[in-house]
């Protein structure tokens, strides 16, 4: 049986806002995660799974924090109630992009590395990105390197 995620506050119900789509299960998107202020739950921005040790987010999320205040919580589709399914991990270093200034939005983009791995199954997992070259918006992926900092690069976008 799937497990359907509906986008509640309170009682009313927000399914009515998705123009043209679908209700989703937690499987059909494993790789996503969200940070989380460790003094007090403050969900502070999304995050994508890459390894079992290391997510991707925005800069400015990460910038202007210690590595100790930052949870990763991942396998989870409500955040109004526990479902077990939760990882909860520590981070245990924040990697702004080397070029990002605050304020702007030209290189907001930044690592997490985990104090622990994830483990991985139906509902954590990594994402993948096209093995095959293809073009999209007229931009070539074989011309682009996927760089995330000067530290980690994904040369053939396979999985990281």
């Amino acid at each position: 049986m799937s497990e359907t995620i509906l986008l509640t506050s309170g009682v009313r119900s927000w399914m009515h806002k998705i123009s043209g789509g679908s209700p989703s299960s937690l499987t059909d998107f494993p790789f996503q995660a969200y940070l989380v202020n460790t003094a007090n739950d403050e969900l502070l921005c999304g995050a994508t799974i890459l390894t079992t040790l290391i997510v991707l987010t925005a800069a400015h999320c990460i910038s202007s924090r210690n590595a100790s205040s930052v949870k990763v919580v991942a396998g989870d589709s409500n955040r109004a109630f526990l479902e077990g399914t939760e990882q909860v991990i520590t981070a245990n270093q924040l990697i702004p992009h080397e070029d990002w200034v605050e304020g702007h939005l030209e290189h907001d983009i930044g690592l997490v590395v985990l104090s622990s791995p994830l483990t991985f199954n139906r509902k954590v997992s990594n994402i993948t990105f096209p093995i095959h070259p293809k073009s999209y918006a007229g931009i070539s992926l074989m011309s682009m390197r996927c760089s995330i900092n000067r530290q980690l690069y994904a040369y053939n976008c396979g999985s990281i």
